[in-house]
């Protein structure tokens, strides 16, 4: 942008379309939609991308991944009504956790309930947040605006959007108040991992599964390992074939997910299909460096 110029942001909204194994797109190309809408935006001349709206984790993840290859700043926001779910039936402190470790600026929420279901809210993800928390306010008269915003200034969040149509004197009173906010510090790193609908707070003790083999069908495979009490389930990516096949059997698993996996581009790929926060089993057979590299890009545990 030309010097003395706003900052412009572009915005990718929810494309509306379904993807493996609910629809015929494969999860690779919606990554592919996303990145090409983003490198538009960059060639247009935006410094900053958002992601507006997200619906599920799934749709959320390929966001990210595709528009992070522009390098741009990336600052997202899910849809979450009263019980903490996206429309698509996403638990909002799981995409926390999946998401902040992907290279996102900010999380935010357009929320959808009253005003004490969205402060339980935030006192709900505060603590677990290592990234700044927004909040997209709702068109209120100007005094109960600033009360709402000093409420959730007060729990520690630090950025905000507006609503379409919001007036000037709104908007000159949260100037106000902006000018005086303060965030809370990022929480520390935590061992937890997560799948699209749930959180997963993990100990040392806990038990894994016998190595699951992939395959185009897991369901017996599964729901048997979940059924003798395990509490992680080990999968064992041994080929592409593998990663994809898992990928189409990743939404039913209820438990933690630890990959076992015999080379590079088989994990990586597990890891891109896999929507949620993943374990990495620091027993695979890859050298260290190159098991760090790939949690750190796609935000999974080495356990």
């Amino acid at each position: 942008m030309q010097q003395g110029k706003a900052p412009v942001m572009g915005v990718l909204s929810p494309t509306g379309l379904d993807w493996e194994p609910y629809g015929e797109l494969p999860f690779l190309e919606l990554v592919n939609i996303y990145a090409h809408r983003a490198f538009e935006l960059l060639e247009a001349g935006v410094s900053a991308l958002w992601v507006e709206g997200a619906l599920s984790l799934g749709e959320a993840r390929a966001a990210v991944l595709g528009a992070r290859q522009t390098g741009l700043p990336i600052h997202l926001t899910m849809a979450v009504d009263a019980d903490g779910e996206s429309p698509q039936n996403a638990d909002v402190l799981a995409s926390l956790v999946t998401l902040q470790g992907l290279g996102i600026q900010s999380f935010g929420l357009a929320f959808t309930g009253g005003e004490e279901d969205l402060l339980d809210l935030v006192e709900h993800l505060i603590p677990h947040a290592r990234i700044p928390l927004a909040v997209c306010l709702p068109l209120l008269a100007p005094e109960e605006l600033a009360r709402l915003t000093r409420e959730l200034l007060s729990r520690g969040v630090s950025r905000f959007y507006t609503a379409a149509g919001m007036g000037k004197e709104a908007l000159l009173l949260l100037t106000s108040l902006f000018a005086q906010a303060f965030s809370l510090p990022p929480a520390e790193e935590e061992t937890l991992a997560a799948c699209a609908d749930q959180t997963f707070f993990l100990r040392e003790d806990m038990a894994y599964s016998d190595l699951l083999e992939c395959s185009v069908d897991m369901a017996d495979q599964v729901i048997s390992a979940e059924d003798s009490g395990c509490e992680i389930l080990q999968i064992h990516i041994g080929s592409l074939d593998d990663a994809y096949q898992f990928g189409l059997n990743a939404d039913m698993m209820r438990l933690p997910v630890s990959l076992v996996a015999d080379n590079v581009e088989a994990l990586e790929t597990a890891l891109i299909y896999y929507n949620g926060r993943a374990i990495i089993d620091s027993l695979c057979d890859l050298d260290e460096e190159t098991i760090s590299t790939l949690a750190k890009g796609y935000n999974a545990l080495v356990l």
